[in-house]
């Protein structure tokens, strides 16, 4: 017992917690490492910003790569860490849409969402909470979360919780005033069949690439027909017109880290990974496409201004899902449909 701060765990309990081999105090690493390298005969491993300045025999390039690799495939113990962290995160998500009212501030959502996963006892985060509302939920990194909302307003919140270290990725946009305008609409079903479009195809053997070229595509296609591109479609893809909507990837893995590393392109079962397409109308990244010579040949500027005019912002859905042998498991729990989102926000 420690004054003022109270019990530590014990070496035997942190063990029993996290199934490492060995737990050793921090004073006591250096003699460990004495002994079991046998004074300098057999390497250490370490990761590149770490040093041992007392020992020769030390290696800083290959476990990063192999940690890396090691974390891509997941064991049955680490997915059910995460279906808990999900099913946490997912409740939050689902209050956040309970608790919406128009005037809240970025971090009232924030807050509540904080709140809702540390009542479940999970007190850390995967990432800071992404909570954009108006124009700001197509910045993609938003994180000053301290703008008032108002009425008509979007709001994307991108939020996630850790259990035991292993963390989850869920993005929800919603209005909110708890009913869909027909311009949020128009772009929230567009990301919505997109998200169906490709987690109906994942499965082991097809490749990461190949998904991200096909939610490239059904976003040209989808912006094309609802009047924001023009020319073909296959002008758009060749020009990369996608990219003034949706600047970003499909997904990434998730694990100890929120951008797990290791993936090697094609998916394999037991991975866990984001699907994430979005369509954002974001100033700046619209302004590079008007100035574009070529660009701005395709973009439709007074149907695009018409969205930057009323701040729309921005709209994307953010899964979590599991690799399985035939398909995926998705973990990330919060209802996607327009209807299902209305009733929620504005059931008893």
């Amino acid at each position: 017992m420690l004054f003022g701060m109270g019990k530590f765990l014990t070496l035997e309990q942190i063990q029993q917690i996290y199934g490492h081999d060995l737990v050793l105090y921090t004073e006591d690493i250096e003699d460990t490492l004495i002994s079991i390298s046998n004074n300098g005969e057999r390497t250490i491993y370490l990761l590149p910003y770490q040093t041992l300045p007392n020992f020769p025999n030390v290696n800083n390039s290959i476990l990063n790569t192999a940690l890396g690799r090691s974390r891509i495939i997941k064991t049955p113990s680490e997915i059910t860490l995460m279906r808990i962290a999900a099913k946490i995160s997912s409740d939050a998500h689902v209050m956040l849409m309970k608790d919406s009212e128009v005037g809240l501030h970025e971090y009232n959502y924030g807050g509540y969402f904080e709140y809702y996963s540390a009542s479940c006892g999970l007190n850390h985060h995967s990432y800071l909470p992404i909570v954009g509302s108006g124009n700001r939920s197509a910045i993609l990194h938003y994180n000053t979360n301290q703008y008032q909302t108002i009425n008509g307003d979007i709001i994307l919140i991108d939020a996630g919780s850790e259990f035991r270290g292993y963390g989850t990725d869920i993005t929800r946009t919603f209005p909110v005033n708890g009913r869909f305008s027909a311009e949020q609409t128009l772009i929230y079903e567009i990301i919505e069949n997109i998200v169906t479009d490709i987690e109906g195809i994942i499965r082991p053997g097809i490749r990461a690439a190949d998904m991200q070229a096909r939610a490239t595509q059904l976003v040209c296609s989808a912006l094309l027909q609802a009047g924001f591109l023009r020319g073909t479609l296959s002008e758009l893809m060749t020009n990369q017109m996608w990219y003034y909507f949706y600047p970003h990837g499909l997904g990434h893995s998730v694990g100890l880290d929120v951008h797990d590393p290791g993936f090697q392109g094609t998916y394999q079962e037991n991975m866990v990974f984001t699907v994430e397409p979005g369509i954002y109308f974001n100033k700046a990244f619209m302004q590079l496409g008007f100035d574009d010579p070529i660009a701005r040949n395709y973009l439709v500027a007074d149907r695009i201004q018409s969205y930057l005019d009323m701040n729309f912002g921005g709209v994307r859905i953010e899964d979590t899902v599991i690799i399985t042998s035939t398909g995926i498991e998705n973990i990330a729990l919060v209802p996607k449909s327009i209807s299902e989102i209305e009733a929620i926000m504005n059931g008893p």
